[in-house]
């Protein structure tokens, strides 16, 4: 997410746990630079992913329009950015 303004916390809501479409997982801004990072591990035998960020525990980024989706391809690990 790109320009936006007035956030306290980031965190992520996705289709597989542990991520979930009720609670985020948080994000981290350890440096102070606005940039929120964070690791999240899901074993699923899946080859892609929907999810969102929730900025400030409340507003859900692109609200009405369609999910991120990251593909995994099997991959042992993939870092989205």
């Amino acid at each position: 997410m790109r320009n936006a303004t007035d956030v306290s916390s980031v965190g992520v809501l996705g289709q597989y746990p542990p991520l979930n479409w009720n609670e985020p997982i948080a994000l981290d801004d350890a440096d102070g630079d606005s940039v929120y990072s964070g690791v999240v591990t899901i074993d699923i035998p899946y080859d892609k992913m929907q999810f969102k960020f929730m900025l400030n525990n409340s507003v859900i980024e692109l609200f009405n329009q369609d999910n991120r989706l990251v593909t995994f391809k099997d991959q042992p690990q993939v870092t989205y950015k």
